[in-house]
């Protein structure tokens, strides 16, 4: 795919076409003069409408053409790379979504390999293993796969760890009133190599949830 059209630009001068009989006219020169900078105005024009024709590199009436037949508002008519994501990512993702369609459009969103999808059939849930420290991206993601997959599976969310060596996981505290001990994700797995002590230690005065 192009997406670097300036190895069409040109330089245009006819003058370099005259013959010898008329090139050293001073009239004949004036009007290479002319014809040259509005033949020069036409190829940077057609160069224009040419990159207008691919979403990814299309910034005026190709990309608003995209968003008018695909049904899509931008909120921002200034942020080209986003009306370009935008655009792509419903290409991508048109019906019907199968799990490597969503996955597909899984890496195109996020990144390959930030979020796996699976599917437990006999429990009806829809899983989403994010990788380690995109954590704080679960709300987005959600939102982004709802609208695609079955209105009958419960989304479900995980972070999957692969740790190397000793870990202890715990926590010191005076509990004076109630505590609860939860978490964003409906599951946490660590995968370790080694030991792992996880734990913890209270001074319980009154009620403690786990």
């Amino acid at each position: 795919m192009i997406t670097d059209f300036d190895i069409f630009k040109r330089d245009i001068d006819i003058s370099q076409f005259a013959v010898p009989l008329t090139r050293d006219s001073r009239d004949i020169q004036e009007v290479y003069r002319v014809e040259s900078a509005e033949l020069q105005l036409l190829w940077d024009i057609m160069l224009d409408i040419f990159k207008e024709e691919y979403i990814y590199t299309a910034a005026d009436y190709g990309l608003e053409a995209w968003e008018q037949i695909l049904g899509i508002n931008p909120p921002d008519l200034t942020d080209t790379e986003g009306r370009r994501s935008e655009i792509l990512s419903v290409l991508i993702g048109q019906r019907p979504f199968t799990m490597p369609k969503v996955q597909e459009m899984l890496n195109f969103k996020f990144g390959n390999h930030v979020v796996e999808h699976s599917v437990v059939s006999d429990r009806y849930e829809y899983w989403l293993d994010v990788v380690e420290g995109f954590e704080t991206q679960l709300n987005n993601i959600i939102d982004y796969v709802e609208p695609l997959i079955p209105k009958n599976l419960i989304i479900k969310t995980k972070s999957t760890t692969n740790l190397n060596g000793e870990i202890y996981i715990g926590a010191i505290s005076d509990v004076y009133e109630s505590f609860h001990v939860g978490a964003a994700l409906d599951k946490f797995d660590f995968k370790v190599g080694s030991d792992i002590n996880i734990g913890m230690s209270f001074d319980v005065l009154e009620t403690i949830k786990v």
